[in-house]
Parts: structure tokens; C-alpha cells; sequence
């Protein structure tokens, strides 16, 4: 559908502001990772022995072929684990 009448200003200004705010955190999230020194790791047992196989996906030598689910930063809501910067378990 096409619109021939104007956002109204008010409109106009929360996208704006999402915008910035969506912004700012991919610009810490690539801060984050320029600081980041350790190489990747298992969230849940915490090896770094990681293998990337486009055909069979990512393998963890200790445990196996492991299925993901997403990609990028991750929630760990679900497990209510907390993390370091570098993907360190804190313990609760």
C-alpha cells in the first residue's frame, strides 16, 4: 500500500531514536569483539576446541557434532548462566 500523507512528526522521531539506539549497541558489540582475546568457545562446557564443516555444522571433539540454533550475541536467559567478556562461566 502506498502513502501519500506525511509520517507525523512524533513517528518520525521513535524511528529515529531506534535507530540510534539499535546503532549504538552494534557499535559496542564490535568493540566488544576487538577487545575480545580468547578464541571462541562452548558456552556450556567451555572448550575452545572448536571445528567449523559446512556439511556437517559444528564440532566439539569432546562431545560431538553440536546443533545451533542462532548465531551472534547469545541470551543465556534460559540456562541463567552469566558470563566474562571473554565467555567465562560465573558461577552463580
Amino acid at each position: 500500500m502506498e502513502r501519500n500523507t506525511p509520517l507525523p512528526n512524533e513517528v518520525v522521531e521513535r524511528g529515529r531514536g531506534l535507530g540510534q539506539r539499535l546503532l549504538l549497541e552494534r557499535q559496542k558489540a564490535i568493540e566488544w569483539r576487538k577487545a575480545r582475546q580468547s578464541p571462541p568457545k562452548c558456552l556450556d562446557c567451555g572448550s575452545t576446541d572448536i571445528l567449523r564443516d559446512k556439511d556437517v555444522g559444528i564440532l566439539i571433539p569432546q562431545r560431538g557434532r553440536v546443533r545451533i540454533k542462532g548465531a551472534g550475541w547469545c541470551s543465556t536467559a534460559y540456562h541463567r548462566q552469566a558470563f566474562t567478556p571473554e565467555g567465562d562461566r560465573i558461577p552463580n
